[in-house]
């Protein structure tokens, strides 16, 4: 279904287990046009292209596969796939419980033992046998260990929290995966076509009937990573810092994607990620309830290293754009 000049080679052998699981790993049965450009204009710059992007090696570019059914081309999430999967297997200890607020663990000295939760305004408690695992997300997760008695003596003691465990890691560390995006008007389809109802009703038409075109497509589907290059004049600093990162961990990524930025013309962009980031945030808790919004101090590019390299991912971007691959579809400046 794919255009000649998005095709995708077969991953390794060692990418994929051969029996299968419920989720679904598949390739969309659209290119984005914009991305269709990518592999040349890197090839310009010196950047190799990878196999696939599952084998462990990330310093090259390549096609992103995606969570998506390749049969349907549906979404595949952690819902659809593995929760949905134990909930159909015929087990009778599983309990979903929807709209659902945990609001704290209870301990008995040291061992988790229960877990107080809120739906519709009515408190109750579930109780543990054997183990509880915390899986609340990055914000949430050391929210609800710290309203618990889990983490800093100091931040405890300041909302009167009983500690259960002084751990001054918790909501300690946070790597901001900040990313940066350049927009140019390009003469291919685009996101932006879906503005056009008449473009929009076919391609739904499309997508159900077929399960191709524009709508089996994420938006955003070729990678890149690479380190910072040689020929960038970083400070003596920053590349200390840079190099206490293993040889093969990328300082930046760059995504190819397209936007629906406005009806009537179509926009390509190019999205730069931090991946070597040398600042720390942290997380920490506005009150004794997980209702209440955790505080989060990202700390953004607050070092020098991060806005050097950010810096060089930019100007790399610049370049990617200025390829004579991309010249053959952008059209006027940033």
């Amino acid at each position: 279904y794919r255009a000649a000049n998005a095709t995708v080679p077969t991953p390794g052998s060692g990418c994929y287990s051969a029996a299968g699981g419920p989720l679904e790993i598949g390739i969309s049965n659209w290119a984005d046009p914009v991305s269709s450009y990518a592999g040349d204009a890197w090839k310009e710059l010196g950047l190799s292209q990878l196999n696939d992007l599952t084998s462990g090696s990330l310093i090259g570019n390549q096609y992103s596969p995606a969570s998506i059914k390749a049969a349907d081309q549906t979404r595949s999430t952690s819902k659809s796939s593995f929760l949905q999967y134990a909930l159909d297997s015929g087990r009778n200890n599983i309990f979903l419980f929807k709209t659902t607020m945990a609001k704290r663990i209870t301990f008995d000295g040291t061992k988790a033992k229960s877990v107080i939760a809120s739906t519709g305004g009515t408190t109750f408690e579930l109780r543990a046998k054997k183990e509880i695992i915390l899986s609340a997300g990055v914000f949430q997760s050391p929210q609800l260990l710290m309203v618990s008695g889990v983490g800093p003596k100091a931040t405890l003691d300041k909302f009167n929290i009983p500690v259960v465990k002084n751990l001054p890691g918790v909501g300690q560390n946070m790597q901001d995966h900040l990313f940066f995006a350049m927009v140019y008007k390009m003469n291919v389809i685009t996101g932006a076509s879906m503005l056009d109802p008449t473009f929009a009703t076919a391609a739904e038409a499309e997508y159900n009937n077929h399960h191709t075109g524009i709508l089996t497509n994420t938006g955003a589907d070729y990678f890149a990573w690479e380190k910072v290059p040689s020929s960038f004049n970083l400070s003596s600093a920053a590349r200390s810092d840079l190099a206490s990162f293993p040889a093969d961990w990328p300082n930046y990524e760059v995504v190819i994607a397209d936007l629906p930025f406005a009806p009537g013309a179509n926009y390509g962009q190019g999205i730069g990620m931090l991946n070597s980031q040398t600042a720390r945030g942290s997380i920490t808790i506005s009150s004794t309830d997980t209702a209440d919004s955790p505080l989060i101090n990202t700390q953004t590019l607050a070092t020098a290293t991060d806005r050097e390299v950010a810096v060089a991912a930019v100007k790399r971007m610049h370049a990617l754009f200025a390829t004579k691959s991309y010249k053959k579809i952008v059209v006027g400046d940033e």
